[in-house]
Formats: structure tokens, sequence, C-alpha cells
């Protein structure tokens, strides 16, 4: 798990630098907003992941709420979805500011 925050960490603060390069010098706001909305769903899904293996590790296996794991799951579902449409408006707005 601390490999992973590691590396989220790191690209984290990588697409924040991007984003900062994207709003300022390169002044591509719209492309800026695209890298915050990713940086923001893939933050949503992270944690929703990890809320739902700490929901299936076996110390909470027997409390776990079958629905709310029904929602957490359905909820990276959508999110996953978002990050693809966030990412294909990004490819596509990229291609146009070129």
């Amino acid at each position: 798990v601390h490999e992973v925050t590691q590396a989220f960490s790191s690209a984290s603060r990588e697409a924040l630098a991007l984003e900062a390069e994207l709003a300022g010098p390169r002044a591509q706001p719209l492309l800026a907003g695209h890298i915050r909305s990713l940086q923001q769903l893939e933050q949503t899904r992270l944690t929703t992941v990890a809320m739902l293996q700490l929901m299936a590790s076996p110390e909470l296996a027997g409390h776990a709420d079958a629905a709310r794991m029904h929602q957490l799951k359905l909820k990276v579902i959508k999110t996953m979805e978002a990050i693809s449409e966030v990412l294909q408006d990004l490819r596509f707005d990229a291609e146009s500011a070129e």
C-alpha cells in the first residue's frame, strides 16, 4: 500500500505541475481543467477502492453491509466512466489546440 501511495503521490505532483504549466505559460485553461478533473476523479476512485478493500478485509467481512458495498462498486464504475470521458475530451481538445 505504501508503494502505491508513493507512486500516486509522484504522479499527482507531475499532474499538478502539468496543470500549472497549462494554466499559466502555455495558456491552455481548458486542458488544465481536464487535468484537474482527472486528478479529482482519480482521488475519488482511489478512496472508494480503499473503502471497498477495507470492507472486504477479514476483520470487517462479517460486518460489511452488502448494500453499501454495492453502492461503492457502482461508484467505482461511474467514476471510471467519468475518467474515460474526461480523457476523451482531453485528447480531442489537445488535438484542437495544436
